[in-house]
C-alpha cells in the first residue's frame, strides 16, 4: 500500500453519538473528519424517531464545541 493511502486512512476519524428523544427513540449523530473536507461533517440519522419521520441531515461545520456541539455549520 502506498504511503499516501495509509495516511488518508489514518487521517479520517469518525465519532458516533447515540442519544434518545424524549420518547426514547435513538438519534444517531456521526461526526467525521476526512481529508479534503474543509471542516467537520455532521450527519444526523433521525429515521428511528417515530414522530419526526424518516429524515437524514447532513452539514459541514467549521468547529465543534462540547457545550453547543456544532457551530459555524452550513447545509451540504
Amino acid at each position: 500500500m502506498p504511503d499516501g493511502q495509509l495516511l488518508a486512512r489514518v487521517a479520517e476519524q469518525e465519532l458516533v453519538v447515540i442519544r434518545p428523544t424524549v420518547e426514547g427513540d435513538p438519534i444517531l449523530t456521526y461526526y467525521r473528519a476526512s481529508p479534503g473536507v474543509d471542516g467537520i461533517e455532521v450527519m444526523s440519522d433521525n429515521t428511528a424517531d417515530r414522530f419526526r419521520g424518516e429524515d437524514f441531515d447532513y452539514q459541514v461545520c467549521t468547529s465543534i464545541d462540547a457545550t453547543q456541539l456544532t457551530t459555524g455549520c452550513r447545509d451540504a
